[in-house]
């Protein structure tokens, strides 16, 4: 059984159903192209989504106008998802983050880094995407999350970013940028939590793993 039917299994209405619901298709058209793009997307309806979106992909019947439907709906999504975050009383895990960043992350062309602000007892004071890169790489400088920091009045903060290839696994570089915030934001007395990498198959905490001397 492939990812997008166990996903329809475990919560009731398909998925693709509700994709046909929001873009007004038909949902054996819906069906349809799904599967004939199968082996693009491996049963994975977030990256067929996300390639239709981004003019990776094609498919009968959706054309422009659905398509920015679809994207209206994700970046709703995307705000729900802040909204419940910022409801939290406290962020005490990676796990407390995973839903938004999932919704936040998942799916883009490119890296993007983003950073959650906390105040003293950990309650999130907003999130700033702070950089993007190419597809694998996107440059980061210390001085402008130390700066945003500052200007948030954050006592802590926790960094994120995507993997557009899918892996899991922090590279050299992740580490030694983890090190080198770490290091900036010490001098303001401002603590890093976290590095999470983001990606289809979940996310990874650095801190949790002992990762660049968490």
């Amino acid at each position: 059984m492939d990812t997008y039917h166990r996903i329809a299994a475990r919560q009731g209405p398909a998925p693709l159903a509700l994709v046909a619901e929001i873009i007004g298709a038909d949902p054996t058209v819906i069906e349809r192209e799904f599967s004939h793009h199968a082996d693009f997307h491996c049963g994975s309806l977030g990256e067929w989504v996300s390639a239709l979106i981004h003019g990776r992909q094609k498919a009968a019947g959706l054309g422009v106008a659905r398509l920015r439907r679809l994207q209206a709906a994700l970046t709703l999504a995307d705000w729900l998802a802040y909204e419940e975050l910022s409801a939290r009383p406290t962020l005490n895990s990676p796990m407390d983050c995973e839903h938004y960043l999932r919704c936040h992350l998942v799916g883009r062309e490119r890296e993007l880094f983003c950073a959650l602000y906390l105040n003293g007892r950990h309650r999130l004071l907003g999130c700033d995407d702070i950089f993007e890169g190419t597809v694998d790489c996107a440059a980061v400088y210390p001085r402008d999350v130390v700066l945003k920091a500052l200007q948030w009045g954050a006592s802590s903060l926790i960094i994120a970013h995507n993997h557009p290839s899918g892996s899991l696994h922090p590279s050299a570089a992740d580490r030694q940028i983890t090190r080198r915030l770490r290091e900036a934001l010490g001098l303001v007395d401002i603590q890093l939590l976290d590095h999470l990498i983001v990606a289809r198959g979940g996310i990874y905490s650095m801190a949790s793993h002992g990762e660049a001397g968490f």
